[in-house]
């Protein structure tokens, strides 16, 4: 804009250079039109941005890509000459933005639609953002900047596929009212799984005291630990720095294809996540389909991050909740997953692993591939 303006200061003066070496009426009105063309064009910038909106409207995404419409309103009696409004459209999960500026116009007492399309080949939470949008005047010497009443969001879901999800008879066991870790031992009294021999360590109030004195023996209580709920499903962001877009599709492509999985059976499970603005952990509980439609779009927004999401998610943050089976997607092994579960079973889908069993009893990992997720995780047992 400042070179129109300096293109525009050399031509005043040189109507004025030719009215001073010429001094005529016609030099003089040249003059004057070259002095108060930038007045006039100014004022009609002022008058016709006055009434001008822009807003953010619908997004539709079809196999190819993402259309967005935006409308330009133009509630006032004077047509704007040229808008220009800078977007920006982010990929709020894998970090993509693609930045465009839209040029349009607006005839008085009208609304004008315009459409921008971006590419939306990735899973994710894309959102359409605008600081301003900016008025021209008809000379385009100068500016006004013209605020943009929202934000636009739109969720791409990942590819889903047919999982068989078969439930053991071990798992169909916890979904009674009264669970039970079957891997860590408890602390409440009357919640007695199994009675052994004193080892030097255990707690002296699991004494039975009563069965020891009959046996000449000193015996403990091994003490069952509840669970408080039966399977939770669990996106873990915890990256390297190597992950690809196309690895995090893949993951995401799992994780809810697990979540459709279990709805399929009829199972009632909780889905949990570390939501990126507050970095705290979030978990919903997943009756219907609904659910996993409101929660697809606050998953499916967080960013891969360099901090053990899933350990934050159940070790740290929550250690009073306690699942019977945790079901976890993600491209990284936890530090401690074994102490992750908290006495539940855990079973870790991991992207460019191999399936094998941990050391503890309870934890299993299940690889899939980038490419092969699909065949890889036909069938899984939860």
């Amino acid at each position: 804009m400042w070179k129109r303006r300096l293109s525009w200061l050399i031509i005043i003066i040189a109507a004025a250079f030719l009215y001073l070496f010429c001094n005529e009426s016609v030099t003089l009105t040249l003059l004057l039109v070259c002095l108060l063309s930038p007045v006039v064009s100014a004022a009609v910038l002022l008058f016709s941005s006055k009434k001008v909106r822009v807003r953010f409207d619908s997004a539709e995404v079809n196999e190819e890509n993402i259309r967005f419409k935006i409308v330009i309103d133009n509630s006032g009696i004077m047509p704007t000459s040229e808008i220009e409004i800078p977007v920006a459209c982010t990929n709020l999960r894998t970090g993509e933005t693609d930045s465009v500026t839209i040029n349009g116009s607006a005839m008085s007492k009208k609304d004008r639609a315009v459409f921008i399309e971006t590419s939306g080949r990735h899973a994710g939470r894309y959102e359409l953002t605008a600081d301003n949008a900016v008025v021209m005047d008809p000379l385009r010497l100068w500016s006004k900047k013209v605020p943009v009443d929202q934000k636009l969001s739109l969720t791409v879901m990942p590819k889903v596929f047919e999982m068989r999800l078969s439930v053991t008879n071990s798992a169909a066991s916890m979904f009674d009212s009264d669970q039970f870790s079957r891997s860590r031992k408890g602390i409440e009294p009357g919640e007695v799984r199994n009675i052994r021999e004193y080892v030097p360590g255990d707690p002296i109030k699991n004494i039975h005291w009563k069965l020891s004195e009959k046996t000449d023996r000193l015996l403990v209580k091994d003490l069952e630990l509840p669970v408080t709920d039966q399977i939770i499903t669990v996106l873990d962001t915890f990256t390297d720095g190597s992950i690809t877009a196309e690895e995090m599709d893949a993951i995401a492509s799992v994780y809810v294809s697990v979540m459709l999985a279990l709805l399929t059976e009829g199972l009632e499970f909780s889905a949990g996540w570390i939501d990126p603005e507050s970095s705290r952990p979030v978990i919903k509980r997943i009756r219907t389909e609904s659910d996993f439609i409101a929660a697809s779009g606050q998953f499916l927004a967080v960013p891969a991050m360099y901090q053990d999401a899933a350990v934050d998610l159940l070790g740290r943050e929550l250690p009073e909740k306690r699942f019977a089976h945790i079901i976890m997607a993600g491209s990284q092994i936890p530090d401690d997953i074994n102490t992750l579960a908290n006495g539940g079973q855990v079973t870790l889908l991991l992207c460019g692993g191999e399936s094998s069993m941990t050391a503890s009893e309870g934890a299993e990992i299940i690889g899939f591939g980038e490419d092969s997720f699909e065949d890889d995780l036909a069938e899984i047992e939860v």
